[in-house]
């Protein structure tokens, strides 16, 4: 398992972390929206760094006691190496710190490589938004995950 270092994205990593956002992910927020993130009360944006290039993010809100996990990527590259799983530990901590006892995000029901990523991370599936996303119109799926469960995962986290 590659040891990977999580830390909060700075002004300064914007550029790196927003091109692996357009990469992964259909850009639906400007570079603006993303960098006003960065500065958002209760906004959690990590990145995963290998060496001197971040190789992944998450990007979570944390409020009312629950964070919402807004993307998470990581470049094609550097898949299956653990560096997903050390960003959805790092976000459930910080969750915790932002007194939220859950992460809860929603998935397209086609995505199956992120929901089995989700799934094996620990989240069940919880609901569903019918119709939610477009071209193509499909089903949103909606996860969660309970943080208390974070405590005993935290030293076996898999990769």
């Amino acid at each position: 398992m590659t040891h990977w270092d999580i830390r909060p994205v700075t002004a300064a990593d914007l550029d790196a972390v927003y091109a692996i956002f357009a990469a992964c992910i259909s850009p639906c927020w400007k570079k603006e929206t993303f960098a006003a993130r960065l500065d958002h009360p209760c906004a959690v944006v990590l990145a995963a760094w290998e060496g001197e290039r971040p190789v992944g993010f998450a990007d979570g809100e944390c409020a009312f006691g629950l964070c919402e996990l807004n993307n998470i990527a990581v470049l094609p590259n550097c898949r299956r190496r653990g560096a997903g799983n050390a960003l959805l530990l790092a976000l459930g901590k910080e969750a915790k710190q932002h007194d939220c006892t859950a992460i809860q995000l929603e998935v397209r029901q086609s995505n199956r490589a992120a929901l089995d990523f989700y799934l094996e991370n620990g989240f069940v599936q919880v609901g569903r938004r019918k119709n939610y996303y477009t071209a193509p119109t499909e089903d949103a799926l909606l996860l969660d995950k309970h943080l208390q469960e974070e405590e005993k995962d935290d030293e076996t986290a898999g990769d």
